[in-house]
């Protein structure tokens, strides 16, 4: 085959597919009809972390807000957006010379679940949402705690986005 014909071949076969139907998704999202606000109430803490049920709704309701999909009100809602931190685990991850633990990992699980707000009706749910992230230890227990803290933040953020997408794209 010439080098032409081979670009040819590439570009109809290149054209044929736009023409199929095959597009990038993620523009458009269908809502159950009329649904148009979403209430995210403080979620569950089930951790002896305090606060971390703060840093989870907090990063929901900006994700929510970010995307401009749906409006974020206080209750009554057309959709409600709840859960719970139901595990955090903490584990060393790598050691100096002197088995000293210089990192470790926070694993966090969630549990999600949208709601009509109408009806009560269970529109989607995750009882396994996993994330993990590595943070440094300190010979300071501030900074660890500091690094530890902000670790939990990054995952609550990771968390939020993927529980804002996969909420919607259900529908």
């Amino acid at each position: 085959m010439s080098r032409r014909s081979w670009s040819t071949s590439s570009l109809s076969l290149l054209l044929l597919l736009c023409g199929c139907g095959y597009v990038f998704v993620g523009g458009v999202v269908a809502l159950p009809p009329g649904a148009e606000t979403i209430a995210v109430p403080v979620f569950g803490n089930r951790t002896a972390e305090p606060g971390i049920e703060t840093d989870f709704t907090n990063s929901l309701a900006f994700e929510f807000n970010r995307s401009g999909v749906l409006k974020v009100v206080a209750p009554p809602a057309d959709l409600v957006l709840s859960g719970s931190i139901d595990g955090l685990h903490l584990e060393a991850v790598a050691y100096n010379r002197e088995v000293i633990a210089v990192a470790r990992r926070v694993r966090l699980r969630v549990s999600a679940k949208l709601t009509s707000g109408p009806t009560g009706a269970v529109l989607w749910e995750d009882a396994g949402i996993l994330d993990n992230e590595v943070f440094p230890v300190s010979e300071d227990p501030l900074v660890t705690e500091g690094n530890r803290r902000q670790a939990i933040r990054r995952i609550a953020e990771r968390i939020a986005f993927q529980i804002h997408n996969r909420a919607l794209e259900g529908f």
